[in-house]
């Protein structure tokens, strides 16, 4: 009953998800979107947000391993729940798309004036000829029909 429970539990939180995707599709393609810019440090937004991706990493037998930066005060300005939306959805298809029970990394480093974000996993990858529509919303789901609420 746990696990099913449990399983449960990922599905609504997808689900919900998924709303609030369409949501803010809506308000990015009306230009009404605001963004609420604070000053956030950022490997600690990683981990909560890696924290937060662990249930479902777990159960489709995914260990999400962190190299963050060594400069631990890594802080600049960013819509906190925006920034979130993009990189737990980096994170799902990393999950997705992944062979079960492979590790997935992600580092962040500090170069320059710049702080760059790195995820890796063993996936396919996107083709050379679907490369060009990686912006166009909705691309990968449409190309493997996957169907709301299906698990890992």
């Amino acid at each position: 009953q746990k696990d099913i429970l449990n399983l449960m539990k990922i599905s609504n939180q997808e689900l919900k998800d998924l709303i609030e995707n369409l949501v803010e599709t809506y308000k990015i393609e009306q230009k009404s979107l605001e963004l609420n810019l604070t000053l956030n440090n950022f490997n600690e937004f990683i981990l909560s947000t890696v924290n937060e991706m662990q249930p479902i990493s777990n159960n489709s037998g995914h260990v999400i391993q962190t190299d963050l930066s060594s400069t631990n005060d890594i802080k600049f300005y960013f819509d906190f729940f925006q920034f979130k939306r993009v990189i737990k959805n980096l994170i799902h298809n990393a999950i997705s798309y992944s062979p079960k029970n492979t590790d997935i990394f992600i580092k962040t480093r500090c170069k320059d004036d710049n702080v760059e974000f790195e995820i890796k996993n063993y996936g396919a990858g996107i083709s050379t000829e679907d490369l060009k529509f990686i912006f166009q919303y909705f691309l990968i789901f449409c190309l493997n029909k996957k169907d709301i609420g299906e698990l890992y």
